[in-house]
């Protein structure tokens, strides 16, 4: 009936906004300890608050990350308290032919336990993953911490995989969900440990190609064309002026031709980096710029640039003479 459906959909919007409830008590809680949280994002199996910096504070990261789970506990609680004054409780059912009133308030209720008890489970990328390693980085090193929450979580996420061929295929897709964030957390967490060290003078690059704000798009193709860069400083004379990366370029070509000069196309807002810069907070910050590039600038003079791929190529040249060291 067309009712039953109007409901059912209504039913489909109340979990996104418990969904989105459970998300800015995160971004709540991360801006009264003064981090930012750049965007909420809904997911089908949930959502995520992504914080312009994981806090390294193991108490900070558990107040943040624990409040998620607490909102959805005291919604479910205000739902039955809702239920308990007016229908009563119901008999649990696991099969709802029709909404009614009384069903309806009692499976919301029930999907903010499941929010709550899903997200607690110890495993990355969900709360309880984050709790765990919080918790962990009170005693031991947070790499630590995150490498024995992210094999944890790796483990359970394989529980789901097999669990899943045998009953729900959901479960599998959950899984590998989990296995990947796990992994993706450790590797981050070592990435960041590793460049912890170092400073942006380190890795910066002397040699690149600059454009001007008067050149044409065409100055930048032929640029583009002729080598192996795909990301270019635009300079107003002695200041940087902007960015412009090969999305840029042929965008530009196909919405207002080869003629344009690169100030109507170029990115006007970007990082800017000093050569002090710890090496660890600049891929940070790179990696949440939908711009990886980054002029490093000195009492107002461009000395350098940085990009993520040159600061990945940094790792890997270390790890290959460690390595080098560790075998003669």
């Amino acid at each position: 009936a067309p009712q039953q459906i109007f409901i059912a959909v209504g039913f489909t919007l109340s979990i996104f906004l418990c969904v989105l409830i459970h998300e800015l008590a995160h971004a709540l809680m991360a801006k009264r300890l003064n981090y930012i949280t750049k965007e909420i994002n809904l997911l089908p199996i949930g959502g995520v608050a992504n914080i312009e910096t994981i806090p390294e504070n193991p108490k900070h990261e558990l107040l943040i990350t624990i409040v998620g789970p607490i909102t959805n506990i005291i919604i479910a609680a205000i739902l039955f308290i809702i239920l308990k004054l007016t229908f009563g409780i119901p008999e649990y059912s696991s099969e709802i032919n029709y909404f009614t009133p009384q069903n309806f308030i009692m499976s919301l209720f029930l999907v903010n336990i499941f929010i709550a008890l899903f997200n607690l489970l110890p495993a990355f990328p969900m709360d309880g993953g984050r709790i765990l390693r919080a918790t962990l980085s009170i005693w031991v090193e947070r790499v630590k911490a995150t490498r024995w929450a992210a094999i944890l979580g790796q483990f359970i996420a394989i529980f789901f995989i097999f669990y899943g061929f045998l009953s729900n295929p959901f479960l599998i897709f959950i899984g590998v969900f989990v296995y990947l964030g796990a992994h993706f957390e450790a590797q981050q967490t070592e990435v960041k440990n590793f460049l912890h060290e170092y400073r942006v003078n380190d890795v910066m690059m002397h040699h690149f190609i600059s454009l001007k704000v008067n050149d044409s798009i065409n100055v930048a193709v032929n640029k583009l064309l002729d080598g192996q860069e795909k990301e270019f400083i635009v300079m107003d004379g002695e200041n940087v002026a902007g960015i412009i990366t090969a999305n840029e370029i042929v965008s530009g070509l196909i919405k207002k031709g080869e003629n344009i000069p690169l100030s109507e196309v170029m990115i006007s807002e970007f990082e800017v980096l000093k050569p002090e810069t710890p090496l660890e907070n600049a891929y940070s910050n790179l990696q949440n710029k939908p711009v990886t590039i980054a002029p490093i600038v000195q009492n107002g003079k461009l000395i350098g640039i940085l990009n993520i791929e040159k600061i990945l190529e940094f790792i890997l040249i270390k790890n290959a003479r460690n390595q080098y060291q560790r075998l003669h």
